[in-house]
């Protein structure tokens, strides 16, 4: 059974740090600004889990740079939290919530080339710990989760020249029981 969404979230750009929720629930669909993220960036990853927001790494555009930081909206409080930074410095990292954890995808460094480097958080620990590698470095991928399965879909391969990206057709499918890809 499909569970309707009852809202939905526009987060930052720039500088602006604002966050706007879409209420849905009633029959006058309308946004209202929330608090403001308190690290202003673009680029990040995000993803709900266990009722929360989480923004993840991310850039800033005036200066190109780049976070680890992870920020936690609550909601019912409309509150914000600083939670454990993630280990690298990254900008669109791919990041999903499995049960209840956060797993972040590879992402781009300072210098515009995909990264690795993959993580699974802990938030009841508030604990970040590595995970397999990705095969092929790739960051700005789409992903999904299907049972025990993360689907890492598509990304952007290391290139010479930054203003010449290139794309990933492949799908990986990360395990998260055999911390494997296949």
């Amino acid at each position: 059974r499909v569970r309707r969404a009852e809202q939905a979230v526009k987060c930052g750009g720039a500088e602006d740090g604002s966050v706007e929720v879409l209420d849905m629930r009633g029959v006058v669909k309308k946004w209202a600004l929330v608090a403001p993220m308190p690290t202003p960036r673009q680029m990040f990853g995000t993803t709900a889990c266990r009722g929360h927001l989480y923004l993840i790494g991310g850039m800033n555009d005036e200066d190109d740079t780049l976070y680890e930081v992870m920020e936690r909206y609550d909601p019912k409080t409309n509150t914000w939290a600083s939670r454990a930074p993630l280990p690298v410095k990254t900008y669109e990292p791919t990041v999903v919530c499995h049960e209840k954890s956060l797993y972040c995808f590879g992402g781009l460094n300072a210098q515009d080339q995909p990264i690795r480097q993959c993580f699974k958080y802990d938030p009841l620990n508030n604990i970040w710990k590595k995970i397999a590698l990705l095969p092929d470095a790739r960051g700005v991928a789409g992903a999904a989760v299907i049972g025990d399965d993360i689907y890492i879909i598509g990304g952007r391969k290391a290139t010479v020249d930054k203003y010449s990206p290139m794309a990933y057709r492949s799908c990986l499918k990360y395990n998260v029981t055999k911390n494997s890809y296949s």
